[in-house]
């Protein structure tokens, strides 16, 4: 299996590109989002926000059926300034239910840096038997990192529900755990989504 974190930085085009959904517009995905006030703990910020369509980046036939639908993307980061993590919420609708469980099960996914440093990847392993409560499937992968000599942690999740994935990345200090912090945004993103709001 090709590694499952490909860490790649798409270029400018792609992201022209990726914008160019036929949604009317993006308040419907964009609201299954996690906001600063949903976050567990205090003294998050909102740091930027994405809208792109589904499938854009990649030409497997998954993505090629995702692009298909039309649909939107959504991605949203925060920063925790008095503790230095990092928090990304995505949720992307794709085609059908056998993709979204394929994409899951294989944690075939590409992540955008937030703050663009360097890093040297030191240590890597997915976690067996993660469970997202309310999720058809589940995956969870940790990466140890070298940001400047800086050891951190960076902790994925992802979820599948019906067509559609969440996934929840967020960067500690080394030996330190968000873990607990993903679930609870997860569970907010899956709440909305079943709820129908897609």
């Amino acid at each position: 299996m090709p590694d499952p974190i490909k860490r790649v930085r798409p270029s400018k085009l792609f992201w022209l590109r990726a914008k160019d959904g036929r949604e009317p517009g993006s308040e419907r995905i964009t609201r299954l989002l996690p906001t600063v006030d949903e976050l567990p703990g205090d003294g998050w910020q909102c740091t930027g926000q994405r809208t792109f369509r589904s499938g854009a980046g990649s030409n497997s036939p998954r993505s090629r059926r995702a692009r298909e639908t039309g649909k939107l993307s959504a991605s949203r980061n925060f920063q925790q300034a008095a503790t230095g993590r990092w928090l990304w919420a995505q949720v992307m609708p794709l085609a059908n239910e056998a993709d979204a469980l394929e994409l899951v099960s294989t944690g075939d996914f590409t992540f955008l840096v937030p703050d663009g440093r360097e890093r040297i990847l030191t240590g890597e392993r997915t976690l067996e038997g993660f469970v997202i409560p309310g999720c058809e499937a589940s995956w969870a992968h940790e990466m140890t990192v070298d940001v400047k000599t800086v050891k951190h942690s960076n902790q994925v999740i992802s979820g599948a529900i019906g067509a559609t994935v969440i996934v929840v990345f967020g960067t500690c200090a080394e030996g330190e755990s968000i873990w607990a912090d993903l679930i609870a945004v997860a569970q907010v993103m899956g709440a909305r989504i079943r709820e129908g709001d897609i």
